[in-house]
Formats: structure tokens, sequence, C-alpha cells
């Protein structure tokens, strides 16, 4: 028996190079894999830091570009305050410049109730007060009488004429 395994063997050895030359075939095809791998991984890494230094230029310039924001928005607003501040300064000078206004006439004011000023209501202060009103009244139709007879009056020349053209 001890030779039946021996014969069993040495013909075991005769078709070991057949079964491992399909094995070391598969081996190598396997290497070349792991190979194709290794150098498609180095690849992605060269890609991968070629994306992450690109990300970091672009980070570093929105925060070049933010901080230019900041700074313009600050100078404009800067700019804004001194406007406002020049503007009200202007109107301060405009507006505390003294009106002449000494040669106006000055004009009675007067309340609602006539005779409240004196008070007293008697039947000769509102005599008074009618015939006051009365005579104001009467200055006021001259008046007015006077200035229509001057409108009239230029309307009847040449002039008059070409004024009421204007107006209409």
């Amino acid at each position: 028996m001890y030779c039946n395994h021996i014969s069993s063997h040495s013909t075991a050895s005769s078709s070991t190079p057949s079964i491992t030359s399909p094995l070391s075939s598969q081996v190598e095809e396997l290497k070349k894999l792991v190979e194709e791998t290794q150098k498609v991984a180095a690849e992605g890494q060269k890609v991968a830091a070629e994306t992450q230094k690109v990300a970091a230029e672009s980070l570093n310039l929105a925060r070049a570009t933010a901080e230019d924001y900041k700074i313009e928005k600050a100078e404009w607003q800067k700019e804004r305050k001194n406007m406002i501040i020049s503007m009200s300064e202007m109107a301060a000078m405009l507006l505390s410049t003294p009106t002449t206004t000494s040669t106006t006439t000055p004009t009675p004011t007067g309340s609602r109730d006539p005779l409240r000023s004196t008070g007293t209501r008697s039947d000769e202060n509102y005599e008074k007060y009618r015939e006051a009103k009365r005579e104001a009244k009467k200055i006021v139709r001259k008046a007015r009488a006077k200035v229509n007879q001057d409108l009239y009056a230029r309307l009847d020349t040449k002039e008059g004429e070409k004024d009421i053209y204007r107006l209409a």
C-alpha cells in the first residue's frame, strides 16, 4: 500500500505543474489588478490634493473679497455720515441767517369775540364794534374797486391784450 501511495505521489507530482500554471496566471492577473488599483489610487490622491489646493485658494480669495467688502462698506458708511453732517451744517447756516422783517407793517390781530378784549358787553361797545367793521369794509371795497379799475385800464391797452393771450 505504501507503494501505491508512492506511485500515486509520483503521478501527482507530474500533475502539479499543470495546476500551478493556471494559479500562477491568476496570481499574475491579481498582481496586475493590484498595481492598476494602486496607480488609480495614487492618481486619485493627486487629484484630491489638487482639489484641496484649489479649494484653499478659493477660500482665501473669498475671505479677501469679504474683507475688501467690509472695508469698502465701512468707507461708504463713513462717507455717508460725513455727507449728513455737512448737509446739516449747511442747513443750520442757511436757516440761521436773519431775515429783515422790519419793513413790513404790523398786522392787527383780533379775537373771535371783539368785546372780550374790553371785558364789557355793553350796547355802546357793540355799536363801536359795528361801526368799525362797516368802516373797514368800506375801505376794502374802495381798494378792490381801485385795483379792478387799474386792471381794466391796463387790459384796454395793446400790452394788456398780449397779457390776456398769455393768461389764456
